[in-house]
C-alpha cells in the first residue's frame, strides 16, 4: 500500500483494492479468442492478457513481501476486486487527474520500502513472473496515486472530519457503482487436456514413494512429460529438458515427468544415467496418460501459472523450440 499522511484509514481500505497484490500422432487443435474480454466497465474493456498481469503482479508483490511464491490465485476473485479500482480510475481520468514520473518513482520507493524490499528486488520478482517493472509503475502504482489526488481532492472535498469524509466516500462510491454498467464476462477454463482449458489434477508417486500432485504447484509453471525408457525420442529430449529445469529452476519452473508402466529397476538406472533431477513419477497403470489423451510417446504439455494448458507438443521436443514453448508459460 502506499501511503500519504493526508490519506485516512476509509481511504486506505479502499486504495488496498488498486494494489491488492499459469510415436508422433496428430496434435489436439483448438481455437480461442487471442485476448477475450472478461470485464467491460462501461465502455472500458478489460482483457485476459490484463488480468493475467494484474496476477502477476499480485505474485510478485507476494513474493516481494513474505519471500515465498503465492500459490493460490482466484482470477474471479482478483476481477470482481478490480472492478471498482478500475471504475474509480475511470473517474479520475474524466477529471483529468495526472500524476508524474516523480511522483510514481517516489511512490514507488515508499511501496517497496513497506514491504522490507527494493525496487531492484521487486523489479527481479516481477521478471521471474513475466512481468516488467514499466508496467507495474504504469498500471498498479500511477493508477493508486491517481485514485488518492481524485479521492482526496475532488470526492472528500470539503468534508471536515473523518466522520464526515467516511460518510462522502460511502455515499460517493454507492452512488458510482449503481449508475456504472459493469460486465462480469470471465469465465473460468474447464479442466480437460486440451489448449486453453485447466490441465486436469493428478496425483502419482514419486521415486522416493512420496505422493505428488499437478494442482500442489499452482502459481508456478509447469511441464508434464509422459515418456517410457524404451521410447528413444524419449531419450533424446531428456538431456534438453534437464537443461532447462536447471537453468529455469530459479523461476519456479517444475518438470513433472511420468513414466508409463514401467518398475523401479528400469525407471532407476534410467534417470541415474542422464542425471536428472526434476520429479519423476510412475504412472503404473497408465490411467494419467488415458485421462491426458495420450496414445504416443513421448508428449508434453506446457502450463501455466493459472493451471491453464498453453501448449501440448505431439512428439520429441527439440531444443530450439523448447525455450519458446518455456516462454508461454514463464
Amino acid at each position: 500500500m502506499i501511503k500519504k499522511s493526508c490519506i485516512l484509514g476509509g481511504i486506505a481500505i479502499l486504495l488496498a483494492i488498486l494494489s491488492a497484490c499459469t510415436a508422433p500422432n496428430n496434435p489436439i487443435e483448438t481455437t480461442k479468442p487471442l485476448d477475450p474480454v472478461v470485464a467491460r466497465i462501461n465502455d472500458f474493456d478489460f482483457t485476459q492478457s490484463q488480468l493475467d498481469h494484474e496476477l502477476a503482479f499480485d505474485r510478485a508483490v507476494h513474493l516481494l513481501t513474505t519471500g515465498r511464491e503465492l500459490t493460490q490465485q482466484d482470477p474471479a476473485a482478483k476481477l470482481d476486486r478490480l472492478t471498482t479500482g478500475l471504475l474509480i480510475d475511470q473517474q479520475a481520468r474524466e477529471a483529468d487527474i495526472t500524476v508524474s514520473e516523480a511522483e510514481i518513482t517516489t511512490a514507488l520507493a515508499a511501496f517497496v520500502d513497506e514491504r522490507g524490499g527494493s525496487v531492484e528486488a521487486l523489479d527481479s520478482a516481477l521478471q521471474g513472473q513475466g512481468a516488467t517493472l514499466a508496467d507495474f509503475r504504469e498500471t498498479v502504482v500511477a493508477r493508486t496515486l491517481r485514485a488518492e489526488k481524485y479521492l482526496t481532492e475532488t470526492v472528500l472535498a470539503g468534508a471536515e472530519n473523518p466522520a464526515q469524509q467516511q460518510e462522502k466516500l460511502a455515499s460517493w462510491l454507492s452512488g458510482i457503482q449503481e449508475n456504472a454498467k459493469i460486465e462480469i464476462l470471465y469465465e473460468p477454463p474447464a479442466e480437460a487436456p486440451v489448449v486453453g482449458a485447466v490441465a486436469p489434477d493428478f496425483i502419482l508417486t514419486n521415486l522416493a514413494g512420496e505422493s505428488v500432485s499437478l494442482s500442489q504447484f499452482r502459481g508456478q509453471p509447469v511441464v508434464v512429460n509422459f515418456w517410457a525408457t524404451w521410447c528413444v525420442p524419449c531419450r533424446q529430449e531428456m538431456p534438453t529438458f534437464q537443461q532447462a529445469f536447471e537453468q529455469h529452476q530459479a523461476e519456479g519452473l517444475v518438470i513433472l515427468a511420468l513414466d508409463l508402466a514401467e518398475d523401479a529397476s528400469l525407471v532407476e538406472p534410467f534417470v541415474e544415467e542422464f542425471g536428472l533431477s526434476f520429479e519423476i513419477l510412475y504412472d503404473s497403470d497408465g490411467a494419467i496418460n488415458k485421462h491426458y489423451l495420450v496414445n504416443g510417446l513421448p508428449r508434453t504439455v506446457f502450463i501455466d501459472r493459472q493451471g491453464v494448458i498453453q501448449h501440448i507438443q505431439v512428439g520429441e521436443v527439440q531444443e530450439v523450440l523448447l525455450q519458446g514453448f518455456l516462454g508461454q508459460i514463464l
